[in-house]
This record gives C-alpha cells, structure tokens and sequence, in this order.
C-alpha cells in the first residue's frame, strides 16, 4: 500500500473535492476513520479503516499525504482537486 504516482490516478477529474476528503481525515484522526474512503465511493477500505481505525493510524496519515499530494483517487480513479471547475 505505497503512495501513488500522479500517472496512477487517470487523467479524468473525480467530481468530489479533495478538501472535504482532507477534511474527513482530519476527522479520522481523532476516531471515526475511513470517512474520507466512503465519500469518495471507497466502501470496502472505508469500512475496514472504520473496523481498524485507520490501520492504527497509519491508514490515515497515508490517505492524508495521499491528498496532499494530490494523488488520492476516487473509485472510478478520477482524481480529487482541491477547487472548484
């Protein structure tokens, strides 16, 4: 589970906002983890970082360099942005 590349995400844009993903993370942090997998249609691995939380943490902080990074994708693999189109 290493981070991804910029190539690895496709070249669509997802429809969901990578801030309010960053949001759900920061959330997880203090206990309701996965948030930020479920919104992005992620149901499997949300569900299992909620069960898990976050792999400890270490799920979390790599969602959150993910999407920092801008490299975090959405289920289709359409990557987040953080503004508006």
């Amino acid at each position: 589970m290493g981070l991804l590349s910029k190539e690895d995400c496709a070249a669509v844009v997802s429809s969901r906002r990578a801030w309010v993903a960053f949001v759900f993370v920061l959330v997880g942090l203090f206990g309701i983890c996965g948030l930020q997998r479920l919104y992005v249609g992620r149901v499997c691995t949300g569900i299992l970082q909620l069960l898990t939380l976050g792999l400890f943490g270490v799920w979390q902080v790599s969602d959150m360099v993910q999407i920092l990074l801008g490299v975090f994708c959405d289920a289709q693999g359409g990557r987040l942005e953080w503004g508006r189109r």
